[in-house]
Protein backbone atom coordinates (compact mmCIF):
# COMPACT_ATOMS: atom_id res chain seq x y z
CA UNK A 1 0.00 0.00 0.00
CA UNK A 2 2.87 2.42 0.61
CA UNK A 3 4.23 2.17 -2.36
CA UNK A 4 1.26 2.99 -4.57
CA UNK A 5 0.86 6.29 -1.58
CA UNK A 6 4.02 6.87 -2.67
CA UNK A 7 3.75 6.67 -6.29
CA UNK A 8 0.81 8.70 -6.53
CA UNK A 9 1.92 11.70 -3.94
CA UNK A 10 5.51 11.82 -4.38
CA UNK A 11 7.31 10.00 -7.48
CA UNK A 12 4.70 10.47 -10.24
CA UNK A 13 4.73 14.08 -10.33
CA UNK A 14 5.50 16.55 -13.37
CA UNK A 15 8.02 18.15 -10.60
CA UNK A 16 9.95 15.18 -10.12
CA UNK A 17 9.89 13.46 -13.76
CA UNK A 18 11.25 17.29 -14.55
CA UNK A 19 14.55 17.06 -12.18
CA UNK A 20 14.63 13.21 -13.61
CA UNK A 21 15.07 14.52 -16.89
CA UNK A 22 16.76 17.50 -16.23
CA UNK A 23 19.45 15.49 -14.04
CA UNK A 24 19.65 12.47 -16.72
CA UNK A 25 18.87 9.94 -13.97
CA UNK A 26 18.12 6.58 -15.44
CA UNK A 27 15.15 5.58 -12.81
CA UNK A 28 14.88 1.43 -12.21
CA UNK A 29 11.89 -0.33 -10.63
CA UNK A 30 12.26 -3.57 -8.46
CA UNK A 31 9.43 -4.97 -7.31
CA UNK A 32 9.52 -7.15 -4.33
CA UNK A 33 9.00 -10.82 -5.20
CA UNK A 34 11.10 -12.84 -2.39
CA UNK A 35 13.68 -13.17 -5.07
CA UNK A 36 17.52 -13.07 -3.59
CA UNK A 37 19.16 -10.01 -5.69
CA UNK A 38 16.04 -7.93 -4.77
CA UNK A 39 16.60 -9.14 -1.04
CA UNK A 40 20.38 -8.72 -1.32
CA UNK A 41 20.23 -5.48 -2.45
CA UNK A 42 18.08 -4.26 0.49
CA UNK A 43 20.51 -5.87 2.89
CA UNK A 44 23.66 -4.30 1.21
CA UNK A 45 21.78 -0.54 1.75
CA UNK A 46 20.62 -1.51 5.21
CA UNK A 47 17.30 -2.10 4.84
CA UNK A 48 15.08 -5.05 4.78
CA UNK A 49 11.87 -3.45 4.51
CA UNK A 50 10.23 -1.48 1.32
CA UNK A 51 9.23 0.66 0.05
CA UNK A 52 13.04 1.24 -0.49
CA UNK A 53 14.60 3.65 -2.90
CA UNK A 54 17.57 4.37 -3.48
CA UNK A 55 19.25 7.18 -5.31
CA UNK A 56 23.33 6.81 -6.59
CA UNK A 57 24.81 10.50 -7.07
CA UNK A 58 27.35 10.06 -10.74
CA UNK A 59 29.62 11.97 -8.95
CA UNK A 60 29.86 9.99 -5.90
CA UNK A 61 28.60 6.19 -6.30
CA UNK A 62 30.05 4.90 -3.19
CA UNK A 63 27.14 7.05 -1.33
CA UNK A 64 23.98 6.52 -1.97
CA UNK A 65 21.15 8.46 -0.63
CA UNK A 66 18.85 6.25 0.34
CA UNK A 67 14.49 6.70 1.30
CA UNK A 68 12.50 4.61 2.46
CA UNK A 69 8.66 4.39 4.35
CA UNK A 70 6.02 6.75 3.64
CA UNK A 71 8.28 9.59 1.25
CA UNK A 72 6.94 13.19 0.84
CA UNK A 73 7.78 15.36 -2.72
CA UNK A 74 10.29 16.97 -0.97
CA UNK A 75 12.32 13.99 0.31
CA UNK A 76 12.53 12.89 -3.58
CA UNK A 77 13.38 16.45 -4.72
CA UNK A 78 16.09 16.74 -2.16
CA UNK A 79 17.19 13.70 -2.33
CA UNK A 80 17.20 14.40 -6.45
CA UNK A 81 19.29 17.57 -6.02
CA UNK A 82 21.38 16.43 -3.86
CA UNK A 83 22.63 13.51 -6.23
CA UNK A 84 23.29 16.43 -8.40
CA UNK A 85 22.98 15.45 -12.16
CA UNK A 86 24.35 11.70 -13.86
CA UNK A 87 28.08 11.76 -15.20
CA UNK A 88 26.66 12.01 -18.54
CA UNK A 89 24.96 15.27 -18.55
CA UNK A 90 27.82 16.72 -16.01
CA UNK A 91 29.87 16.36 -18.66
CA UNK A 92 27.65 17.87 -20.94
CA UNK A 93 27.40 20.57 -18.84
CA UNK A 94 31.07 20.99 -18.42
CA UNK A 95 32.08 20.44 -22.09
CA UNK A 96 29.93 23.35 -23.04
CA UNK A 97 30.97 26.00 -20.31
CA UNK A 98 34.23 25.28 -21.71
CA UNK A 99 33.59 25.96 -24.99
CA UNK A 100 31.51 29.02 -23.69
CA UNK A 101 34.61 30.01 -22.09
CA UNK A 102 36.57 29.50 -24.90
CA UNK A 103 34.52 31.88 -27.44
CA UNK A 104 35.00 34.92 -24.55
Amino acid sequence: MNCKVNERSALNLKVVNDLIKKNGVVPLKADYDASPEVKETLNKYGSNSIPFYLIIPGNDQARPITLDGLITKGDVLEALRQAGPSKAVAAASETTVRQTSLRD
